[in-house]
C-alpha cells in the first residue's frame, strides 16, 4: 500500500449545544472558505466520531478534472472538528469522483469514476476502487478502464468474507449513444478483482442504482430499463445469476433508487413514482418489499404521510427492522420520517433552520439519535455547494442558530509560533487584535485525537512524544486553520 498525502482544508464550522435533558444535538454548516466545490456521498459512525465521506475540489478555478475523494471527522457528541484528509492529490492530473462508501472493520472503501484530465471526462472515464485504513490512514487503489468508453461506479457492498462487490454502469461505441449496460464486480478485501458480470441487451437502456447483499450472502443488483421502470438481478457468490425480474407496478413511470436487505432475509426497495391513487403532478416517494425470491410482500407510498417533498433522499434499515428515510421539505425543512418493518409510519420529525438543504444520506447513532449529510448549493452554484451535517436526538431534535456571514477565514497572519521543530517548548504570539477569550488552540495527533491544549506564550511539550501533528485553532467556535508541528 502506498502512504496518501493528506492536508486539512480550512473550513469554519457553527458548533452548536447539546440539547439538555433530550440527548445530543447540533448542526453544522462546514463551509467552502475559497468557494470550491464539495459533493458529500455518505455519512457513517466510527469509534465516536462521525465521517463525512465525498469529493472535493482541489482547485477553485478549474470546473472538471480536479477533483479528489475527502474524509472529514467529526466528533459524534460536540460535532466539534476533528480532522480532514485528502486522498490522491499528489495525483494532480487525475479527476476522481466518489459515487459510495462503506466500512468494514477499521477499512473505509469508496469508488467512483477516474478520469485524466488528457481526456474529455464527457469522452472518456474509468472506474476505481479504493480502500483507507482508518486507524493509519494507509490507501490502496484499483483503476480499470477501457479505451473509449464511460463507466460510473453507482453503488458497493460485502459479503460475510470480506469480499466487495460494486456496481457500475458503462457504455461504449458498440452500445451506441443512450444505451447503457451495467456490471457487477466482485474484488477481495485487498482489492484484486475475482470476478465481473455485465448485464446488456441492445434494445434495453440499463441504468445500474444500488447493490446489497442478505444474510446468506446472496447479491442483488437494482436497476432500470429505460429508466422507467424497477428491475432486479440475484447473484450467488460465484457471479451465477440466479434469477432477474422486472418488479410490477401499477404506475406508468418508477424511478428506482435504493435496495437494502432486512433482517428478516427480504430487500427493500426505494422508488420515485406516480401514484395510481394520487392525481398530482409530481412523482411520489414509496417502499417495495420483496422475499430473497423477488415477489412482493407490500408495496406503499408515503405521500399522504409527508406530503410534497423533493427527491434528494436517502433511506437506511436499523437492526430491528424499521427504516428511516430523510427528505427534502422545502426551503427552510428537512424531514425525517421513521417506519416500522411493514411500512407504517412511525414517526416524521421536521427540522426547521437548515435553509436549501439538499439531504444525501441518515444514519443512527447508539443513543438512537440521527446524522444527516447534504449539500447547500450556494446562489445555486455547483461550484460552491458545501457540507451541512445535522445530528439530532431520537425525536430528532436539534439545536440552531443564525448563520454567521462574515467568517474570519485564517489566522495564520495573525499568530506566529516556534520554534518549530520543537524539542520541549512551544511559543505561541498573537497579535493585539486576537481576542483570547475567543481562541482555543489545541494540539491533534494523526487519529484525531487531540494530546494537549494550547495558549499564548510558552508552551511545555515535553509529555508529548515525538512526532508530526496538527495544532487546530477556532476562533468564537469556529474551526479556523492548522499548523503542522514537528515534535523531536
Amino acid at each position: 500500500m502506498m502512504r496518501v498525502f493528506t492536508q486539512v482544508i480550512f473550513v469554519s464550522a457553527l458548533l452548536f449545544t447539546a440539547l439538555t435533558g433530550r440527548g445530543q444535538g447540533f448542526h453544522i454548516s462546514h463551509y467552502n472558505d475559497l468557494g470550491v466545490r464539495e459533493s458529500i456521498k455518505d455519512v457513517h459512525i466510527y469509534k465516536q466520531q462521525i465521517l463525512g465521506v465525498g469529493g472535493r475540489a482541489v482547485d477553485a478555478d478549474v470546473f472538471e478534472n480536479n477533483d479528489k475523494p475527502y474524509l472529514n471527522r467529526f466528533n459524534v457528541d460536540t460535532g466539534d472538528i476533528l480532522r480532514d484528509y485528502i486522498y490522491f492529490e499528489e495525483d494532480s492530473t487525475i479527476s476522481y469522483s466518489v459515487r459510495a462508501s462503506m466500512i468494514m472493520d477499521s477499512t473505509l472503501y469508496f469508488c467512483g469514476a477516474v478520469t485524466s484530465d488528457t481526456v474529455s471526462s464527457f469522452i472518456y472515464r474509468g472506474f476505481y476502487l479504493a480502500s483507507v485504513n482508518l486507524q493509519n490512514n494507509y490507501s490502496a487503489i484499483i483503476k480499470i478502464d477501457t479505451a473509449s468508453r464511460l463507466e460510473t461506479a453507482a453503488d458497493l457492498t460485502s459479503d460475510s468474507k470480506e469480499n466487495i462487490y460494486t456496481i457500475e454502469a458503462n457504455t461504449d461505441d458498440d452500445l451506441g449513444f443512450g444505451y447503457r449496460e451495467f456490471t457487477v464486480r466482485k474484488f477481495a478485501p485487498d482489492l484484486i478483482p475475482i470476478w465481473d458480470k455485465t448485464i446488456n441487451d441492445p434494445i434495453y437502456d440499463y441504468h445500474p442504482k444500488s447493490i446489497c447483499i442478505d444474510s446468506s450472502d446472496f447479491i442483488y443488483a437494482l436497476y432500470s430499463p429505460f429508466d422507467t421502470n424497477t428491475a432486479v438481478v440475484k447473484f450467488n457468490t460465484d457471479g451465477d445469476t440466479l434469477w432477474t425480474k422486472l418488479i410490477p407496478r401499477e404506475s406508468r413511470v418508477v424511478f428506482p433508487k435504493q435496495i437494502e436487505s432486512t433482517p428478516d432475509g427480504g430487500l427493500l426497495i426505494f422508488e420515485w413514482a406516480e401514484a395510481a391513487d394520487v392525481n398530482l403532478s409530481h412523482f411520489v416517494p414509496q417502499m417495495v418489499k420483496i422475499d430473497s425470491a423477488g415477489n412482493i410482500v407490500w408495496s406503499k407510498h408515503f405521500h399522504y404521510d409527508i406530503g410534497a417533498v423533493g427527491n434528494y433522499s436517502k433511506f437506511r434499515v436499523l437492526p430491528n427492522g424499521d427504516f428511516v428515510i430523510v427528505f427534502f421539505k422545502g426551503e427552510d425543512n428537512l424531514l425525517l420520517m421513521r417506519c416500522d418493518a411493514q411500512g407504517n409510519v412511525i414517526k416524521t420529525f421536521p427540522l426547521t433552520g437548515a435553509s436549501f438543504f439538499y439531504p444525501i444520506d441518515v444514519t443512527t447513532t447508539e443513543d438512537r439519535g440521527y446524522v444527516i449529510v447534504g449539500i447547500l448549493l450556494n446562489d445555486f452554484e455547483p461550484n460552491n455547494a458545501t457540507t451541512f451535517i445535522v445530528r439530532t436526538d431520537s425525536e430528532g431534535n436539534f439545536m440552531i442558530t443564525s448563520v454567521i456571514d462574515d467568517l474570519v477565514v485564517d489566522l495564520r497572519d495573525y499568530i506566529t509560533l516556534g520554534p518549530n521543530p520543537c524539542h520541549e517548548h512551544l511559543k505561541v504570539d498573537l497579535r493585539p487584535e486576537i481576542d483570547e477569550t475567543k481562541l482555543a488552540m489545541f494540539l491533534v495527533d494523526n487519529m484525531g485525537r487531540i494530546v494537549q491544549n494550547i495558549s499564548s506564550g510558552h508552551n511545555d511539550l515535553s509529555a508529548v512524544s515525538s512526532g508530526i501533528y496538527q495544532l487546530i485553532v477556532t476562533y468564537d467556535r469556529q474551526y479556523i486553520s492548522n499548523h503542522n508541528i514537528v515534535k523531536i
